[in-house]
């Protein structure tokens, strides 16, 4: 019992999976899954054999991971680009 889901870009599920870990939720990304073409923007979210608390538990945890790391994309990338003079 999986779902998968794919992140708006600019987010990458493998660098989000390492917070994510930290946090104590684990996931697999779907480059894993890939077979002919790359998928850096997906992921497996596997919720088998977990209690619904914990799913809500971890959803939480990905929606503010997901959420600050968008945020932070954005802002940098809204940045004026220096320029050469």
């Amino acid at each position: 019992m999986n779902v998968w889901v794919t992140l708006p870009e600019p987010l990458q599920a493998s660098e989000m999976a390492e917070r994510a870990l930290r946090e104590g939720v684990c996931f697999l990304a779907g480059r894993f899954f890939a077979v002919s073409r790359p998928q850096p923007h997906s992921l497996r979210l596997s919720f088998a054999g977990l209690e619904p608390e914990q799913i809500r538990a971890g959803i939480a945890i990905l929606g503010r991971i997901f959420r600050s790391s968008l945020e932070r994309a954005t802002e940098r990338r809204e940045e004026p680009a220096a320029a050469l003079v």
